[in-house]
C-alpha cells in the first residue's frame, strides 16, 4: 500500500480478521506506506506448488478458486473496500488452506492488480499462464472437465463480473474421484527457503492428519428431534438435526461433554443444495472449521492453531452465530467461561434450514439451542423468543 490512508485504517486492518487473509499482528505506517506485520506462518506460494508437470486435480481446483473468490468478495464489502490479487505469487498454500498476503485499497489499486482472478482457475488446472484467446482454445483441454472449461470461458468474458464468477463457481458440480493430491508430496522440504524470500518467518507446527469419523454425512436421513436436553450419543453413525426458520439470524448454542477419543459435528445445513457449514471437533479434541457440499470432500480448517483442545470428560460451550451474507463466527469456551476463543468462518452460500450434529459414543450435549436474533445482532425477543430448543 503506498499512499496516504484516512486515519482509524490501522486499526481496521488490526482487528480484521478473515480465514483466508494472512492474520495482521501489526500495522506500520512511515513514509505515507503502510505496512502490514504478519505473525509466523508456514506454507508455499501456489506459484512454487502448481507447474505443468503437476496442474491441481479438478475438484480441489474448484475447491481454493470458489475460496479465493469469496475472500475477494468479502473485501470488496468492508466499509472501506479493499482488494487484493489472485496471482498466485501472492497466495501461500497451507496444505489445502489459501491464504493471501498483499492488501491494496480497491479504488486506489490498477484494473490489473485485482483482475488477476480471471486466469486463476486456468492455472490451478494447467500449470501455465493464459496466452491468447482462452475462451477458444479452452475447449482443446479435454483433460479438464467439461463443466470447469464452461466456467473458464466465463472467467475471459469480460461482461461477467467477479461476483457472477463466484454464483456461477457455487452452483458447478463435477462428478470425479478425487485423486491423491500430489503436491504434498513435496510441499515443506522447500518451505523454509521460499516462504525467507517473502519475509515470512517459520515456527507453526503442521497440523498432524489423524484418524477422523465422518465429520458430516449429508446423506444420512436425520432423527429429527423437537428438543434437546441432557442427550447422550451412543452411536458414532447416527444423525440428528433440530429445524431452523430458514435463513433468519440465529445463535446456535450447544453445551457438550466429549467422551475420551470421540468427535463431535455441530453445523448449519442448507437443503438446495445439500451444504453444511460448521464445528468439527476431532478424536483428539482439536476444533476444526468444517465446509461440506454434498457429494464432495469436506473442507477441514485449524483456522488458529493455539485454541486449546476440547478435553474429554470436560464440559464445555460451542456457540455458531449466522447472519445472512456474513460470515460465520464460532465460540469455544470452557463452561467457566474460561479460555474463550472466537474465530470467523465461511459465509454461507445458501439459507440454512436446520442443524445438523452427530458424535462419538459416550459424547453428552447437555442442551442445544436456537437463539433467534435481531439484525442487530441482539435476541430477538419477539413472540416470546430468545427460543429455546430444549
Amino acid at each position: 500500500m503506498n499512499r496516504f490512508v484516512p486515519p482509524g485504517i490501522r486499526e481496521v486492518l488490526r482487528n480484521f480478521d478473515h480465514p483466508h487473509v494472512a492474520p495482521i499482528h501489526d500495522v506500520i505506517e512511515e513514509n505515507r506506506r503502510i505496512i502490514l506485520v504478519h505473525p509466523p506462518m508456514i506454507g508455499e506460494p501456489l506459484s512454487m506448488l502448481v507447474d505443468p508437470e503437476h496442474p491441481m486435480p479438478p475438484i480441489q481446483a474448484l475447491r481454493i478458486f470458489r475460496r479465493l473468490l469469496r475472500t475477494m468478495v468479502d473485501l470488496y464489502n468492508l466499509p472501506l473496500p479493499m482488494t487484493t490479487t489472485l496471482d498466485p505469487r501472492n497466495v501461500i498454500m497451507n496444505e489445502d488452506h489459501p491464504h493471501v498476503l498483499f492488501l491494496n485499497f480497491k479504488k486506489l489499486s490498477p484494473p490489473r492488480f485485482h483482475e488477476k482472478w480471471r486466469e486463476l482457475l486456468y492455472f490451478l488446472l494447467t500449470g501455465e499462464e493464459p496466452d491468447g484467446d482462452v475462451r477458444q482454445s479452452i475447449e482443446d483441454q479435454k483433460n479438464i472437465p467439461p463443466e470447469l472449461r464452461r466456467l473458464i470461458a466465463a472467467c475471459f468474458d469480460p461482461a461477467n463480473t467477479l461476483q457472477d464468477v463466484l454464483a456461477l463457481a457455487e452452483s458447478t458440480r463435477i462428478q470425479l474421484p478425487e485423486k491423491k493430491n500430489p503436491l504434498k508430496k513435496w510441499m515443506y522440504p522447500v518451505a523454509v527457503s521460499v516462504l525467507v524470500v517473502f519475509g515470512i518467518l517459520l515456527g507453526i507446527q503442521l497440523t498432524s492428519n489423524t484418524a477422523m469419523s465422518e465429520p458430516l454425512n449429508l446423506d444420512a436421513h436425520p432423527r429429527q428431534l423437537e428438543t434437546v436436553s441432557q442427550f447422550r450419543l451412543d452411536d458414532s453413525d447416527q444423525v440428528y438435526s433440530l429445524s431452523l426458520r430458514k435463513g433468519e439470524p440465529v445463535r446456535i448454542r450447544a453445551e457438550l461433554t466429549r467422551g475420551e477419543n470421540r468427535s463431535f459435528t455441530l453445523a448449519l445445513v442448507s437443503e438446495e443444495p445439500l451444504r453444511g457449514y460448521g464445528i468439527y471437533i476431532d478424536e483428539q479434541g482439536k476444533v476444526l472449521f468444517l465446509e461440506k457440499v454434498d457429494g464432495e470432500e469436506p473442507i477441514l480448517n485449524d483456522q488458529d492453531p493455539t485454541t486449546p483442545p476440547v478435553e474429554p470428560g470436560k464440559r464445555y460451550i460451542l456457540e455458531i452465530v449466522y447472519f445472512p451474507d456474513e460470515p460465520l463466527y464460532v465460540t469455544v469456551m470452557e463452561n467457566s467461561g474460561r479460555n474463550k476463543r472466537g474465530v470467523v468462518g465461511p459465509i454461507p452460500v445458501e439459507k440454512p434450514s436446520w442443524v445438523q450434529f452427530q458424535g462419538g459414543e459416550g459424547t453428552v450435549l447437555h442442551r442445544l439451542r436456537a437463539i433467534r436474533l435481531d439484525d442487530t445482532g441482539q435476541t430477538d425477543n419477539r413472540d416470546g423468543i430468545a427460543s429455546n430448543l430444549s
